[in-house]
């Protein structure tokens, strides 16, 4: 494989990834493991990135491909997944503001932004809903569901939004 153009992946990647712009980083992160899987350092930025944005799943399954510091960053994702839980159900059970009131006193991933803000929504509370979509876009910029919230508001009561988190 040509390792400069790996090596170009990768620093565009980080270098999204500095800059506030996660979904652009995983793009080429993706690239870069597409012409090398082995590639850890890239394994790692990706399940930084998918941490952040609080894809848990992905997070896991980038965190599984490394040999060194695997059980950290796996125990870090699952400290992040039973912190949602409580959240989740309170949300499930339709108490949307005890849900709120708990989330809004942890430290937040991109994908807990988003669902803060779907909370916020949901309660009517469209300005705090908005800040929420912002701190998301904040920490990625080109985030699609901070977009897609922040554009429709008032669409987001109509739909059962707590099924986002996976």
């Amino acid at each position: 494989m040509n390792s400069s153009l790996l090596d170009i992946y990768f620093a565009r990647a980080l270098d999204h990834a500095e800059n506030s712009n996660i979904s652009a980083a995983l793009r080429f992160a993706s690239l870069a493991l597409g012409m090398m899987p082995e590639d850890e350092k890239t394994w790692k930025l990706a399940g930084l990135c998918y941490y952040q944005l609080g894809n848990n799943k992905m997070t896991e399954f980038c965190f599984g491909q490394l040999s060194d510091e695997r059980e950290e960053l796996l125990a870090a994702v699952l400290r992040k997944q039973d912190e949602m839980k409580p959240a989740v159900g309170l949300a499930e059970q339709g108490d949307y503001k005890k849900a709120a009131a708990y989330l809004a006193a942890v430290d937040k991933t991109i994908g807990q932004w988003n669902y803060l803000g779907c909370l916020y929504a949901v309660l009517g509370q469209r300005e705090k809903a908005a800040d929420c979509f912002v701190a998301a876009l904040k920490m990625d910029h080109s985030n699609a569901f901070a977009l897609n919230y922040l554009s429709g508001l008032d669409q987001i009561k109509k739909r059962k939004w707590w099924k986002i988190w996976q």
